[in-house]
């Protein structure tokens, strides 16, 4: 399976959400997004290879809106294998009816509570999606250096190298690992309503380990780089405005020595008031993802952060 294989599907995989699906009953409105990702990547542990792979994913996702006098949606999502291209249409058919009857089901159960329950009924409505402008585009990917042109053998000495970067750093690093991964990932999103949207992108990431041995105990740090381009973001680095990324050799050496002289600095004894921390640019975004992300999305309401 490759990106490429979606251009075989789309005529079809259109048919079916925009006609085929707007026959079932009760049905309002329906979505599908299907996608192929190709990546590979590499893993290093103390200067060594440690694993490398190289495969695709393959999955679709379905939404559907459905009911007669009150509408509720359901979902279907199912993770697909090279076999399912030769008759996808009846796979991803299968997933709309399955969504579908999720949608007219929790319509019902609605319906009923609304009846049921004097007060609290009211506050049950119907789903319905904000009015939209139907789209019909292409997005198409940004990069240099095409995941797909890149060999396995890129990944893994990439992954090797950076490891004996972050080694060559100090003789207090007991342990250190990194990994590196690159890919291109294609997605359409056909709606009922007539939106047909292709849109691709690359991601590259790299991430790195150090655990050091200091006076005062042990010490790890690790932290990760990439963006959403192709293999150049860990060969040459990438900068553009507040985005500034080192290659991935400047950023294991750096990620080891800051290691080895975290490791050397003695503990931080609490003051007893209140000071002026200043922080690094690059950690601020994940204080503010802590800080500032995980509330909005109600994670510490619900107790799951």
């Amino acid at each position: 399976m490759t990106v490429d294989s979606l251009d075989r599907f789309r005529s079809g995989l259109q048919s079916l959400v925009i006609e085929r699906a707007k026959r079932l009953p009760g049905m309002r409105y329906c979505d599908l997004r299907i996608q192929v990702r190709e990546e590979k990547g590499a893993v290093a542990e103390n200067g060594h290879e440690k694993a490398s792979s190289e495969d695709y994913v393959f999955d679709f996702g379905v939404r559907a809106i459905a009911g007669s006098s009150v509408t509720a949606a359901g979902y279907y999502g199912r993770i697909l294998g090279s076999t399912d291209a030769d008759n996808i249409e009846t796979v991803v058919w299968d997933g709309i009816r399955q969504a579908h009857q999720r949608a007219r089901a929790s319509a019902r159960l609605k319906n009923q509570s609304r009846h049921r329950f004097a007060s609290l009924g009211n506050s049950i409505s119907s789903t319905d999606l904000a009015p939209v402008s139907i789209i019909q585009d292409t997005v198409p990917a940004v990069f240099t250096v095409d995941p797909r042109a890149v060999p396995l053998s890129e990944t893994v000495r990439m992954a090797v190298d950076g490891c004996k970067a972050l080694l060559g750093q100090s003789d207090r690093i007991v342990y250190a690992a990194s990994s590196t991964s690159t890919y291109l990932l294609r997605e359409l999103f056909l709606s009922s309503d007539g939106a047909d949207i292709d849109q691709s992108f690359a991601q590259t990431e790299g991430f790195a380990i150090a655990i050091c041995a200091g006076e005062h105990g042990n010490f790890e740090l690790y932290d990760f780089t990439g963006h959403q381009r192709g293999w150049e973001i860990l060969d040459d680095g990438y900068g553009n405005g507040p985005i500034v990324l080192p290659s991935f050799m400047d950023f294991c050496s750096k990620l080891g020595a800051d290691a080895a002289e975290v490791a050397a600095a003695p503990p931080l004894r609490p003051t007893g008031k209140e000071v002026v921390v200043v922080t690094d640019p690059h950690f601020n975004t994940l204080l503010v993802h802590e800080v500032v992300g995980h509330p909005a999305e109600l994670d510490r309401a619900l107790k799951y952060e």
